[in-house]
């Protein structure tokens, strides 16, 4: 996050979008993926954003499944273009609208906040990032009480989302 810690937040005008949009941005900016990562990617811009701006970015909402943190639309959507332990690639087209649509609709400081995320985070593997989450508590929170193998719906709050990467921005 070295670029963004410097940065004079401002929240007037920021915008929220899909999860799908914002998955789709970053399988164009990183390359085709499986599912699991495109899900931990999402989660740390959303997390990331959360702590910056103190605003989510997308609309919505993470479950708590058994691999991590999961948003079913998004789940959904990639399911249907491409079977789960398979690598999701776009389009050059699509690749250029969802870069076009998220330099179009977010301010400059939220598609750096983005940017500077899918850096931090995108050479990781869906493996390591799966693990990353699994050590950190909205997840934890989220998943108490389930067996480590039990299918799980429970939302994961943004608030505790929030509250949880502030303190990694100072850390």
């Amino acid at each position: 996050m070295k670029t963004v810690k410097n940065m004079i937040i401002k929240k007037q005008g920021m915008a929220k979008i899909s999860a799908k949009k914002l998955a789709y941005y970053i399988l164009a900016r990183l390359g085709p993926m499986e599912h699991l990562k495109i899900h931990k990617l999402i989660y740390y811009v959303e997390a990331y954003h959360l702590a910056y701006f103190e605003l989510s970015l997308i609309e919505e909402d993470f479950q708590a499944w058994v691999h991590g943190p999961v948003v079913l639309p998004v789940w959904i959507e990639i399911k249907s273009i491409a079977n789960v332990y398979d690598a999701v690639k776009l389009s050059k087209v699509a690749e250029k609208e969802a870069i076009d649509f998220i330099n179009k609709n977010l301010t400059e400081s939220q598609v750096q906040v983005v940017n500077d995320i899918l850096e931090e985070f995108g050479s990781k593997s869906a493996y390591e990032l799966e693990c990353l989450t699994h050590i950190e508590d909205p997840w934890i929170k989220a998943r108490k009480g389930l067996p480590a193998d039990q299918h799980g719906k429970t939302i994961i709050s943004k608030n505790e989302i929030m509250k949880y990467y502030k303190t990694k921005l100072h850390s």
